[in-house]
């Protein structure tokens, strides 16, 4: 029902969200890393803007479903983890593209 809409919704934002940031990070490492850290940032940021679109959707769903508010435990559990996974994808995308260095 609703949660289908607002999933689709929020995945659309994520996408564009991460496609416009992606593009940024491409220009500005173009402009001040070269063509390899254009590529690992605009990468990373693409890829950390569509997880953080979908934790921020399924969390509150996994929350509300262990009875706990997520409105209140949602946006400090996304944020620390986001943290985390942030770091994970960009040193995943870091090593795949200058593995061959």
């Amino acid at each position: 029902g609703q949660w289908v809409w607002a999933f689709l919704r929020e995945i659309g934002i994520g996408v564009l969200l991460g496609t416009t940031m992606g593009l940024a990070s491409w220009v500005l490492g173009l402009y001040k890393g070269g063509y390899q850290i254009a590529m690992i940032v605009s990468i990373s940021m693409v890829a950390i803007v569509m997880i953080s679109s979908l934790i921020g959707i399924v969390l509150p769903l996994i929350l509300q479903r262990l009875r706990v508010d997520p409105a209140v435990a949602s946006n400090p559990l996304i944020a620390s983890v986001m943290d985390i996974l942030g770091l994970l994808i960009y040193f995943f995308v870091a090593a795949l593209v200058l593995r061959d260095l």
